[in-house]
C-alpha cells in the first residue's frame, strides 16, 4: 500500500526494477487511494497491461506506505510526509503476518 502522493514517482523510480520480476512471473499487487484525475500516462499504461500486475484503488486516503516482499519481509513508512519517508524494515514473521493480513483485508474491500 502506498499513498497516492508518492505512487507515480515511486513507480517511475522503480519501473526498471519491476520489469524483471514481472517478466519472471512475479505477481505485484498495488493498493493506493483513488486519484481525482489520472494524469500519469507512463509507466501505468505498460504496467496495467501486464497480467502479473494488479492495481486497486481505495476511496479513503492512505496515510502510510507498506511493501511486502515474498511474505518474508516488510517495510512500513512511518511518516505521512511525502518527502524522504523514514521506514521500518523487518523480517519478523509476526509483523510480516500482520502486514500481510492487513493488506489482504484492504485488497478484498470493494472499490
Amino acid at each position: 500500500m502506498i499513498p497516492l502522493v508518492s505512487v507515480p514517482s515511486k513507480v517511475k523510480d522503480e519501473w526498471s526494477h519491476l520489469k524483471r520480476p514481472l517478466k519472471r512471473g512475479v505477481k505485484i499487487r498495488l493498493i493506493t487511494q483513488k486519484p481525482v484525475e489520472e494524469t500519469t500516462q507512463t509507466p501505468w499504461q505498460a504496467l496495467a497491461k501486464n497480467p502479473f500486475f494488479e492495481l486497486k484503488y481505495l476511496a479513503a486516503p492512505i496515510n502510510f506506505g507498506m511493501h511486502i516482499f515474498d511474505r518474508k519481509e516488510v517495510t512500513l513508512a512511518i511518516s505521512a510526509s511525502a518527502q524522504l519517508l523514514p521506514s521500518l524494515w523487518t523480517n519478523n514473521p509476526t509483523v510480516v503476518e500482520l502486514a500481510s493480513s492487513y493488506f489482504n483485508e484492504m485488497w478484498s474491500k470493494k472499490q
